[in-house]
């Protein structure tokens, strides 16, 4: 069971704030809405010399550890209340060669459960690689990601084996150039591949390979107009053998569309992207996809104290529950950041995430999750920005109400999160 999910052409590995942001993951048959390509020169920020290395402790109370009661069902000791402990180390690195560079971020931790040690794991996060230029005007860069991890019990409603460590893994290339006219050619590919420890979810692996590429122009006045077209393939190779002689388990997607981007005064700016995306699924009895996708990020930001953006996307996803074929997500998110002073910032935000699953013809399962919609809130105040040493107090709340009753569930948690940061660099 692979429980997160990131959209084509907008995958990130690190830390985000917010209890939904966190459940950020692979995705297999997203709508790669990718607006525009960037304009890459010869002197990039990103490639200035870096070496931050950091250690943080985080203790968290979660009121409902188990997303609900169904894990009860193979796990009697199971406690639905839970604190955790996660220290970790980080590590954000860039090394210039030359007009190249390589650069290497993540973490390596382990989380420790007071109540329910059969969830105690280890947690991967990284992604390194290189960006080169040996086209000029173009740059060239190559990822490599990895993600290792105690599923999260939020997407095992089906009562089974819920201790299972998902391992996802991926390479991508992508090459971005800007011409002295203000065109910007894009092109990319990529694959991912997902396992399981559990045996029960063994049939959730996953291959995904994706291609995209996309045009766009640049103008001070105008802005940033880009088209864009996508294919992506994704099968589970290990539900091959439940139906001889018919394919893989899977499905096919297809998306094209244009974007627009540009700053409207000197605080606000907007993102636009809209696309038509259609899915073909590759066992007869799964249901297909014909409709719109889109991505509107609107963000003000004041240049001095408070910075705000609402976002509302669309898209189709790999399904994160036992026996899916694919997902339609539909979110609306709402996040704000204010500084008091260099010392003291205060984050807040809402997002409301609504889900609709498809099951695959192999697995007609009882109670199953069709649909469901999570509302969450949550806030972060942090202390000692300025300097190596900071501290953060988290709150959140998160509701999902499901169209089967008995994968509705609420929790609150609260956390704090001290960290040492020491390096060189930007």
């Amino acid at each position: 069971m692979i429980s997160r999910t990131t959209r084509f052409g907008r995958s990130r590995v690190g830390q985000s704030a917010g209890v939904n942001a966190a459940r950020a993951g692979i995705a297999i048959l997203a709508t790669f809405l990718v607006g525009q390509a960037r304009a890459q020169g010869p002197a990039d920020a990103r490639d200035e010399r870096q070496m931050d290395i950091g250690f943080d402790v985080s203790g968290t109370y979660d009121s409902d550890a188990l997303r609900g009661d169904t894990i009860r069902n193979v796990r009697p000791d199971a406690v639905k209340e839970d604190f955790r402990i996660s220290p970790r180390v980080t590590a954000d690195i860039v090394a210039p060669i030359g007009r190249q560079s390589a650069f290497l971020n993540g973490q390596v931790g382990y989380v420790f459960h007071q109540n329910n040690g059969f969830l105690d794991r280890e947690a991967i996060n990284g992604q390194g690689g290189f960006r080169l230029r040996a086209i000029k005007g173009c740059v060239t860069t190559v990822t490599g990601r990895y993600l290792q991890q105690q599923s999260d019990l939020y997407d095992i409603v089906d009562g089974l084996d819920p201790t299972n460590v998902e391992k996802i893994g991926g390479i991508s290339a992508e090459m971005g150039c800007q011409s002295a006219s203000g065109l910007a050619p894009s092109l990319s590919i990529g694959r991912t591949r997902a396992k399981n420890s559990s045996l029960v979810r063994q049939v959730n692996e996953y291959v995904n390979d994706n291609a995209m590429a996309s045009l766009g122009y640049s103008r001070p006045q105008l802005g940033t107009v880009s088209v864009y077209v996508t294919a992506a393939k994704s099968r589970y190779p290990l539900r091959l053998a439940l139906l001889p002689g018919a394919p893989a388990d899977g499905a096919n997607v297809y998306s094209a569309g244009f974007g627009y981007q540009r700053q409207i005064g000197t605080r606000l700016s907007g993102k636009v992207n809209l696309g038509y995306t259609r899915v073909d699924p590759r066992l007869p009895g799964t249901p297909d996809f014909k409709g719109a996708s889109w991505d509107v990020d609107l963000t003000y930001d004041s240049r001095n104290r408070f910075r705000g953006t609402l976002a509302f996307a669309r898209s189709v996803e790999q399904s994160n529950l036992l026996g899916d074929t694919y997902g339609i997500n539909t979110s609306l998110r709402l996040n704000g950041d204010y500084a008091f002073n260099d010392r003291f910032r205060l984050s807040a935000g809402a997002a409301y995430v609504r889900r609709k699953q498809q099951q695959s013809p192999l697995f007609q399962l009882p109670n199953f999750n069709s649909r469901d919609r999570t509302i969450s809130v949550y806030s972060r105040l942090t202390a000692g920005n300025v300097g190596p040493v900071g501290i953060a107090f988290d709150a959140s709340r998160e509701h999902r109400k499901s169209v089967v009753p008995i994968f509705n569930y609420g929790s609150t948690r609260f956390g704090v999160t001290a960290t040492f940061r020491w390096g060189r660099g930007r």
